[in-house]
């Protein structure tokens, strides 16, 4: 996470309650930092602490790795992974489709059941009503932002994110046109 104020100012009452402590777990490099042209390079990958209330369930499945650790990965310009303690797994996709409208999907799954998990539908329905939540938080300060945009606009700066966003892009398009040299 480069940019330490997110959560606190956009997720109060969603997402920072989670957060064990404040911590920048990411790499807030020079702005103007060389990130190489890798995919996973360009990743933004970051982990903080979380505080993850215990539930039953927990024991019914392989958790994957250890520790109470929210993880975040991006893995194109429009698709994030998340894992929320190893015991939770979520793809975002999101798709702009016009200046104004973004298709969002949420792909969400448990780590691999150890038995049956009988409330497995409530289970992953609580954790999707969660991310949708924290969607709209987000949702909310971007549409408000994106009100204020138009053609006489001044260019927009995404601040300690704009040269890895640019080297992102560079990477991606670079990919799509088969150049893998």
């Amino acid at each position: 996470m480069l940019d330490f104020n997110h959560v606190p100012y956009i997720h109060p009452k969603t997402f920072l309650p989670l957060m064990s402590k404040r911590t920048e777990t990411g790499d807030p490099s020079p702005e103007h930092a060389v990130v190489p042209d890798t995919l996973v390079a360009q990743s933004f990958a970051s982990r903080m602490p979380l505080k993850i209330q215990r539930f039953p369930w927990h024991d019914m499945v392989q958790r994957y790795g250890e520790g109470d650790e929210y993880h975040n990965l991006f893995l194109f310009p429009n698709v994030n992974f998340i894992s929320v303690g190893g015991l939770v797994f979520l793809v975002q996709q999101f798709d702009p489709l016009a200046p104004n409208r973004t298709q969002v999907r949420f792909t969400l799954m448990t780590a691999k059941e150890n038995r049956r998990i009988a409330a497995l539908p409530a289970i992953l329905r609580g954790h999707l009503r969660s991310e949708v939540d924290v969607l709209y938080e987000d949702l909310g300060h971007l549409e408000a932002l994106q009100a204020n945009l138009h053609d006489g606009s001044p260019r927009v700066r995404h601040g300690q994110y704009e040269q890895r966003l640019m080297s992102f892009a560079r990477v991606y398009k670079q990919l799509l046109d088969g150049d893998t040299a």
